[in-house]
């Protein structure tokens, strides 16, 4: 777990790793979709322009998830009508008797310029009556993205809603750029998945023996261990799975095949996109048998990820028998 990039030790010039990945993973899947773009006639400034409209609602579409999905909506229901039903999450100290104990520094020149300029958090508040801190009321904390939450699924429906929008007014063929985004988005997932190790969050399940990873005391999941009085406050988290690495490798792995096997052997524009819906709903599902951190589970059993990921297998495997039925028709007429 390392959340901070920076080869500084002032935490002033802090370099957060998610972000970081998450930016080098669109460079790389841009740079990508760029060159095989213009090798199928799409404008540099056309794909220019919808990478980054992609990204947006990408962005949009995945807080959005992550508010009503995730388990967390309540939270930012009460964060507007009552804040102090909210728990707080890392407070400053654990007993107050007034506000200031609650704030803190930034750790950030980033957090400073979200924050309009202040160099004092006042995140937390304290309840003068049971003595511990709170959440300071923020009724626009589900728009505030930078503090945690984003939902892959939600970002995958939302920008493509957007693509085919923009592909419409643009009159560039659907399915032949939704291949080109597919082995894209794949490979930008690498990369984030690996933001997530590094930023300690998307842990999975206990695990004592080896791959089992520690995270630090202070992270998501060592805050879990000790809610569920697994640890007491002075211990390390436990083991865990490395979920985010699992995730990471498959997904290079979904990129591998569906750049380098199902690209070059496709015969009709949408191959690439049905077989990413699969492979890429196949992939996270398994890995969600071994995650542990909240996330949204309905019936304690099943998260929300594994019910979109059944809805993109049949609409993957709706794809290809209908991309099949084009072809046998196109050979009869032939």
């Amino acid at each position: 777990m390392r959340p901070n990039l920076s080869p500084l030790d002032d935490p002033a010039y802090a370099l957060p790793a998610y972000s970081t990945m998450l930016a080098l993973g669109f460079l790389c899947a841009w740079l990508l979709a760029r060159r095989d773009g213009q090798r199928q006639g799409i404008h540099p400034a056309d794909m220019y322009d919808f990478t980054l409209w992609m990204l947006a609602w990408g962005l949009i579409g995945a807080r959005v998830m992550h508010v009503i999905f995730d388990g967390h909506f309540m939270e930012y229901v009460h964060m507007c009508t009552d804040s102090t039903l909210v728990p707080a999450i890392d407070p400053p100290v654990k007993y107050c008797a007034a506000d200031e104990q609650c704030w803190r520094q930034f750790h950030s020149i980033m957090d400073i310029l979200l924050n309009w300029g202040s160099t004092v958090d006042k995140f937390f508040n304290c309840d003068e009556t049971r003595h511990v801190c709170y959440p300071s009321p923020d009724c626009l904390l589900a728009f505030k993205a930078w503090r945690g939450g984003l939902a892959f699924y939600g970002g995958l429906i939302f920008a493509t809603a957007f693509a085919w929008r923009f592909l419409l007014r643009h009159r560039i063929p659907f399915l032949k750029m939704a291949d080109i985004a597919a082995y894209g988005i794949a490979l930008g997932l690498f990369f984030g998945r690996v933001g997530c190790f590094l930023n300690g969050c998307c842990y999975g399940k206990v695990c004592p023996v080896p791959p089992g990873v520690v995270f630090p005391r202070g992270g998501a999941a060592w805050r879990a261990h000790l809610d569920a009085t697994l640890i007491s406050r002075g211990q390390q988290a436990l083991p865990v799975h490395p979920t985010q690495l699992y995730q990471a490798v498959l997904n290079l792995g979904v990129f591998a095949v569906l750049y380098w096997l199902v690209r070059p052997g496709k015969r009709r524009h949408g191959e690439v996109l049905a077989w990413f819906l699969i492979l890429k709903a196949v992939t996270r599902g398994v890995v969600e048998i071994w995650r542990d951190d909240d996330r949204g589970v309905f019936f304690g059993f099943i998260s929300t990820a594994q019910i979109f990921g059944v809805a993109m297998v049949i609409a993957g495997m709706a794809m290809l028998w209908w991309l099949g039925e084009q072809r046998r028709k196109e050979a009869v007429t032939a």
